[in-house]
């Protein structure tokens, strides 16, 4: 079996600061029996990468994200509950190309030389935090993980390719499991975040709703036009406490089939009360807040659905590659880094003020 001796990787040697972010040669790991050796070409950040490098999945932590207690050598808890295993190369999203293929793997001709995403979640765990991820040049992952894409079909660039694993795995996973289809509609706080734009692409894009409702910050609103121009997206600018949400909010009320919320905070009740009788809150993060107040007489005079989604189900990557193959998505990137600049385009990527889309690394 080749060799590929030492290539280069971004280390989290712990929690704490970007300090903890190395850039060095690491020893290339050998391709077990039932995986593949891929070059990366391509990778996402994320706000998963962030908070499990300062402990934020701690609950016995600061609910603020990125403001998390960056003790060294404090064991806290991952996502999963368990101590993140550091020292870890992170990094949930891989766009790349397999270079080698396990003995034990079947029909190894598929894989050989194909461009592929690589699955970010499994009942295995989650790839970059339970296990080394994407922030390196190459990378050995379970073939299972690894879904080929049809290079004649994609019309997607490496560089999109490597924003889609983490934010529209999550994204279409929530949408499953609340049901999202073509009659519904669907209200989208926080809209200029990496997943809330993979839930509106999927939604306008993939699914067809009826309409996308996009709560933006003030000065984003003209970006998220330009992004989903001639879609079936209303965007409106405004903040929880400012006008242009209480505006929303009351217009809103009592029409909303699912909302999809990874923003938290405060807003909760109110978006709670756009939902129609017998309609859906689904999350998967809370940016602006873990620990919220709600109503409970809104959610059962209603008959309310708030639902949590983590785990994957098995249908969420093949759609995604079914929507890349039939041009039905198409990823928001703001910028692009040198993988070596992760702290740079880390630091970036928390300034939320000016910027929609995602962040993204090359070798």
């Amino acid at each position: 079996m080749a060799t590929h001796k030492t290539h280069k990787a971004v280390v989290t040697m712990g929690i704490g600061g970007y300090e903890m972010l190395e850039y060095k040669d690491i020893s290339t790991a050998e391709c077990g029996r039932n995986q593949v050796l891929l070059e990366v070409r391509a990778m996402g950040v994320n706000n998963t990468d962030i908070n499990t490098r300062i402990g934020w999945y701690d609950q016995g932590g600061d609910e603020d994200e990125a403001g998390g207690d960056e003790d060294e050598g404090e064991q806290k808890k991952g996502w999963n509950g368990s101590a993140t295993p550091f020292p870890l190369i992170q990094g949930t999203d891989a766009c790349g190309v397999v270079l080698e293929v396990g003995d034990a793997v079947e029909n190894p001709e598929e894989l050989l030389g194909k461009l592929c995403i690589v699955q970010s979640c499994t009942k295995e765990g989650w790839f970059g935090t339970d296990f080394a991820g994407a922030f390196q040049e190459k990378v050995v992952v379970g073939a299972d993980r690894v879904f080929v894409l049809d290079r004649e079909k994609c019309k997607l660039s490496d560089v999109q390719l490597g924003a889609i694993p983490c934010s529209y795995g999550t994204a279409e996973a929530m949408l499953l499991r609340a049901g999202v289809t073509s009659e519904m509609k669907v209200c989208v706080p926080g809209a200029s975040g990496g997943v809330a734009g993979a839930v509106i692409d999927l939604c306008a894009r993939a699914r067809g709703v009826v309409e996308v409702v996009a709560i933006v910050g003030k000065g984003k609103g003209k970006l998220l036009e330009e992004a989903y121009e001639g879609l079936r997206v209303r965007i409106v600018e405004g903040r929880w406490g400012e006008q242009g949400w209480k505006d929303a909010m009351a217009d809103l009320a009592g029409t909303v089939d699912v909302v999809v919320d990874n923003v938290g905070g405060s807003g909760v009740n109110d978006l709670l009360k756009t939902l129609k009788r017998g309609g859906k809150y689904v999350t998967s993060g809370a940016i602006a807040g873990a620990e919220v107040n709600v109503d409970l007489r809104t959610l059962y005079l209603n008959d309310l659905s708030m639902l949590g989604s983590t785990e994957w189900g098995a249908q969420t990557f093949p759609n995604l590659v079914s929507y890349i193959e039939g041009d039905r998505i198409s990823p928001q990137v703001t910028k692009v880094f040198a993988l070596k600049d992760i702290a740079k385009a880390q630091e970036e990527f928390l300034d939320k003020t000016s910027k929609i889309g995602k962040f993204v690394l090359t070798p």
